[in-house]
This record gives structure tokens, C-alpha cells and sequence, in this order.
């Protein structure tokens, strides 16, 4: 069992008998079961997409660092 890219540490999550299952640790700027996905703050208020360790990519009618600031247009509209 490996974690993607080694972005984060392989570990032995539980041992039953002879069997082991293993669980990725991720680094910060990484999350999911083999840290293959990015880790942005506040996973972007699910207002847009984590593209890049900290950068998200924020949904029509949503702006600001981490997709926190609502434009008002009903989320149909482009923020100015």
C-alpha cells in the first residue's frame, strides 16, 4: 500500500490476526485515502474546487481566497 506521490506517510492502521490494513497519513497540503487530492482551508466554504494546495477555484457568483465573499446574483451571475 503506497500513498500517492508519497505526499503522505503509509502506516499500519489496524492489525487483526495475521492481516494488516494500511492508511495513509497526509501531509498538510494533501487529503484523502492515498493523498491524492489537495487540501485547501475550509475545503473552499464548498462555494468551489481546491485546484491547488490553498487555491481554490470558486463557483459563479463566489469569489475571495477561500470562495467565502457571495457576490448577491444569486449565484447565476459573475462577480465584478
Amino acid at each position: 500500500y503506497r500513498c500517492t506521490f508519497d505526499q503522505g506517510l503509509c502506516e499500519v492502521n489496524e492489525v487483526i490476526g495475521n492481516l494488516r490494513s494500511w492508511a495513509c497519513n497526509c501531509r498538510a497540503e494533501y487529503s484523502g485515502g492515498k493523498c491524492s487530492r489537495f487540501s485547501c482551508p475550509n475545503g473552499c466554504n464548498q462555494r468551489g474546487h481546491c485546484i491547488a494546495s490553498g487555491v481554490c477555484s470558486c463557483f459563479r457568483g463566489f469569489r475571495g481566497d477561500t470562495c467565502e465573499i457571495d457576490c448577491g446574483c444569486g449565484h447565476h451571475g459573475q462577480c465584478d
